[in-house]
């Protein structure tokens, strides 16, 4: 039973009913099908049969062994769900038990007491930022009672305190008090059974295809049966869509009644911290993975991430101005959508959790105090954390393959290493991240080199212009959107913008104003990015630094033009490899060869002229200019019949990704050097 004083909804109630309309629609549909499939199998196997004793002879034998295959490739494509085997992976989690975790497990037990429900049939341990609840699902799970698991992810405890931790668990607990979850049973098996008649289709359709091959007239019967299966297909398609949204909405429901169920046993606000917490803390283990990511060819590891994730998570905190509790970034609603700033709200009716603010909203207004706050950071419920942090940062490296010895890299040199590579990554905090999404001016005016600024640098640079800047992109993006639905090219019906209700038969008016608006927003913009050049090209005249100013600018502008061209020959050249990925004639490969290596003298020489750029030269990493060194030092043949070369397809695919890489490397390179020469105006004297 759900914690006490807990009513279910009317919506949820509404919702739950709807569900299982749904399924009991599929199961009907199905059966339908199956009847249909095997009176055409007896009637087409009846027909087959008098077929051939009609009279004896070739043809009329094909037509009858047609007309039997067509029926049993019908029925076979609607039952071999059946014969499918159902793997779970489950390598990447640990299992905790009583013995290897007694704090945890006593922890859990006095929860689950207080939630009022079950103990978990097992416990899982993830690395990443989750926690989440489950079934050993199967085609059986749907008739028989079956305990759900839990799963708990390392980078979500690094990331809370003791009594956030309760709140989370609590609220998955919520989840194993209803009873509405054995619906999701229903509705993952429903889905694989279809999933597998959409897309699972490779044995059946080698199966068809050499049955097919054996007679011209049995291939035609077989391609009638192939038709009716698509026509299978196209009303599977429908069911899943009936099925699946009507799970949604449910799924929506029972993420607010577990929600409520966590306040009740934690109170609100725990809840409310940790889910505001939710993506700085993923984006936090996110960048911990990529510094190994890129330091792969070096074979550098760790033998726990999650120290370096608690430093990360705090590093982002604070560089984004986060207050600190506890030892924890706490993030605010308004830094969650700070750069938020659309105007458009649809429902997503295929999401199956409702957004974090609704869930906020909802949090809010309950408004359920704690009992007791442990501020403790939640591994204190763990008997061997460093243990279990070290055990699942060996899994999280053992899927890796190094082509050296690793070496594990010491926890302060992750520190200096992480800071300085995240600044060198970003724009100085001068300018208020107005360059983070906004290019420098890359068309020069004309007025005189003498034009005088009217604007000052709060005025560039402040929260009223960013904020039109922000406001610019987020129109852009809605527009977008909008014209999408206009179009007919989401199903979408109806929507909210700025607070109104809208249909698809408005956007005839609505458009044209939104189009007028973001014109108006742009020329703002541009105005500003004028202001900021005469600014910052005044400032120079005036310290003696216009010939610096006109050098670091004019290297600027030449780079951000040559790289349009770069990487406009660099997708050239990678969309004229998509062959490389098909089963082709081997004409056709040395045909479609011949057109990539013209490709391939443009190239090479795009990439002569980017080690000519003295700013990506010197930040190039060995590797890289070894993968270029090993592609230019001679012309490789990709393909000898009758296969490829893989070592020369990898030293082509390696120099393209990397030239990609430093390309859009150099363009930030060459744009910061502008902008460090900017700040460096303000702060030097007068001639």
């Amino acid at each position: 039973m759900p914690t006490p004083n807990i009513q279910l909804t009317s919506d949820f109630k509404k919702m739950t009913t709807k569900a299982i309309l749904a399924i009991s629609f599929f199961v009907i549909v199905y059966l339908i099908l199956i009847v249909l499939a095997i009176g055409l199998t007896l009637l087409s196997s009846y027909l087959g049969i008098m077929f051939i004793t009609l009279k004896v002879q070739w043809i009329t034998i094909a037509v009858g062994i047609g007309l039997i295959v067509m029926g049993l490739l019908v029925l076979l494509f609607l039952l071999k769900f059946m014969f499918k085997k159902h793997i779970v992976d489950r390598s990447h989690l640990v299992e905790l038990t009583a013995e290897s975790d007694p704090h945890l497990f006593a922890f859990i037990d006095s929860l689950v007491k207080e939630v009022g429900t079950q103990f978990p049939k097992k416990i899982y341990l993830s690395a990443d930022v989750n926690a989440c609840v489950f079934y050993d699902s199967s085609f059986w799970s749907m008739f028989l009672p079956i305990r759900k698991n839990l799963q708990i992810g390392l980078a979500l405890v690094n990331s809370v305190s003791v009594h956030e931790f309760k709140a989370i668990l609590a609220h998955e607990f919520g989840h194993f008090s209803q009873r509405s979850m054995k619906i999701g049973s229903y509705v993952y098996n429903v889905n694989q059974i279809i999933y597998n008649m959409l897309y699972e289709n490779n044995w059946y359709g080698t199966l068809a295809q050499k049955i097919a091959d054996i007679h011209a007239i049995i291939g035609f019967f077989v391609m009638v049966a192939v038709k009716i299966i698509q026509g299978i297909q196209f009303i599977l398609r429908k069911v899943y869509e009936v099925v699946n949204l009507s799970y949604m909405s449910l799924s929506r429901e029972m993420e607010f009644h577990a929600d409520e169920v966590a306040a009740h046993i934690a109170g609100s606000k725990p809840l409310i911290t940790s889910l505001l917490r939710f993506s700085l803390a993923d984006e936090a283990y996110n960048n911990v993975l990529s510094y190994y990511d890129e330091r792969f060819t070096e074979a550098v590891t760790t033998n726990n991430i999650y120290p370096q994730h608690y430093f990360v998570l705090n590093f982002l905190g604070k560089e984004n101005g986060l207050p600190v509790v506890n030892q924890l970034p706490m993030v605010g609603l308004e830094q969650l959508n700070r750069y938020n700033k659309s105007k458009l709200v649809i429902t997503d009716q295929w999401a199956s959790h409702p957004s974090t603010e609704d869930r906020i909203k909802r949090l809010e207004q309950l408004d359920l105090l704690p009992t007791h706050e442990d501020l403790r950071p939640a591994s204190a419920v763990f008997s061997h954390i460093e243990a279990h942090q070290q055990l699942l940062t060996q899994k999280i490296f053992s899927t890796v393959v190094y082509s050296k010895p690793t070496t594990e890299l010491p926890a302060q040199k992750f520190a200096a290493d992480y800071t300085e590579n995240y600044h060198k990554r970003r724009f100085s905090s001068f300018f208020n991240g107005y360059f983070d999404s906004q290019n420098l001016l890359t068309q020069l005016p004309n007025e005189p080199s003498n034009f005088a600024p009217n604007r000052n640098l709060d005025e560039l640079f402040g929260a009223k212009m960013l904020e039109t800047l922000n406001n610019t992109m987020a129109l852009s993006y809605d527009l977008i959107i909008l014209k999408q639905i206009a179009e007919d090219n989401t199903g979408i019906k109806t929507f909210d913008y700025d607070g109104v209700k809208y249909t698809v038969n408005d956007l005839a008016q609505l458009l044209p104003s939104l189009e007028k608006e973001l014109d108006e927003l742009k020329v703002k913009v541009e105005e500003n990015d004028h202001a900021i050049y005469h600014y910052f090209h005044h400032l120079a005249t005036q310290k003696g630094e216009i010939e610096q100013f006109n050098v670091v600018y004019r290297s600027f502008i030449e780079f951000d033009r040559w790289s349009d061209e770069a990487m406009a020959i660099s997708g050239k050249l990678s969309d004229s490899l998509q062959f490389i990925q098909e089963t082709t004639p081997f004409e056709t490969i040395r045909e479609n060869l011949i057109t990539v290596g013209k490709i391939e003298g443009d190239f090479k020489q795009h990439i002569g002229k980017l080690l000519d750029f003295s700013l990506v030269e010197t930040e190039l990493s060995p590797q890289m200019k070894e993968s270029f060194k090993k592609y230019l030092s001679k012309t490789w043949d990709y393909f000898t019949q009758p296969s490829y070369d893989d070592e020369a397809i990898n030293v082509l695919f390696d120099a393209i990704r990397n030239f990609n890489t430093a390309v859009t490397r150099g363009y930030f390179l060459y744009k910061k050097q502008v902008l460090y020469f900017y700040e460096s105006l303000v702060s030097a004297p007068l001639d």
